[in-house]
């Protein structure tokens, strides 16, 4: 059952770097040529839909060298949601009682739902997420960019039980002078990934949360509007 948009997510301390990541587990065989992990969004953010689209596309470029293909579609109004698929939920705001920095979250169950904040990513690049009109087209490009990273971030939490670290896609801080990084996933992660996309297909939970949290920032700091950068779970 799909967590409550408006229940608590604990919050992660994004200080952290630990790299810790949890073992593969040994219920379910994992694929030795790769696998297919089917992704369903759902957007309630009013992102319009080709950014969400190029955003999943550059999601899954990130997760090709870990010989995981990214297969995402949208949820239609009324569709009955996958049970073998991760859902990604694209807010408009994140619930009132938490930070207002943070950009990503997954559920404290170990469920399969997680949950993005493309306003909150627009702020972290210093662009007005109010005018997606005004845009530049370079910044057009670097959101989209962005919110790919962020929803790599958030699977790689949910299904390798990645912890942050000091850089690359698992990195716990970002900020607009990170938009022109080249983010890759770290090749140890890529038995972890493997091993829970074997998992979600044979209809087992994903991995146990990380110790480290569940709610996931690019986090707003102080050199854009109202800060400007943003810390990563």
């Amino acid at each position: 059952m799909a967590p409550r948009m408006g229940a608590r997510l604990p919050t992660c301390s994004v200080l952290l770097a630990a790299a810790a990541v949890a073992a593969p587990s040994r219920a379910a065989p994992m694929p030795e040529h790769g696998a297919e992990l089917p992704v369903v969004w759902v957007n309630l953010s009013g992102l319009r839909p080709g950014a969400v689209r190029a955003a999943m596309a550059h999601a899954g470029r990130l997760l090709e060298p870990a010989a995981i293909q990214l297969a995402a579609k949208e949820a239609l109004a009324g569709e009955e949601l996958p049970g073998r698929a991760m859902t990604i939920v694209l807010c408009r705001e994140r619930p009132a009682h938490g930070r207002s920095t943070i950009a990503g979250a997954t559920a404290a169950d170990g469920g399969r739902v997680v949950w993005v904040y493309p306003r909150r990513v627009a702020t972290m690049l210093l662009l007005d997420p109010s005018v997606p009109h005004a845009w530049s087209a370079a910044g057009e490009l670097a959101f989209r960019r962005m919110l790919g990273v962020v929803v790599a971030h958030e699977l790689l939490h949910r299904l390798a039980g990645a912890a942050h670290a000091a850089g690359g896609v698992m990195t716990a801080r970002l900020g607009c002078r990170d938009a022109g990084l080249d983010f890759r996933v770290p090749p140890p992660l890529f038995l972890p990934l493997r091993a829970g996309v074997a998992r979600l297909a044979a209809g087992l939970p994903p991995l146990a949360p990380s110790p480290v949290g569940r709610d996931d920032p690019p986090r707003v700091a102080a050199d854009g509007p109202g800060g400007g950068a943003a810390a990563k779970r």
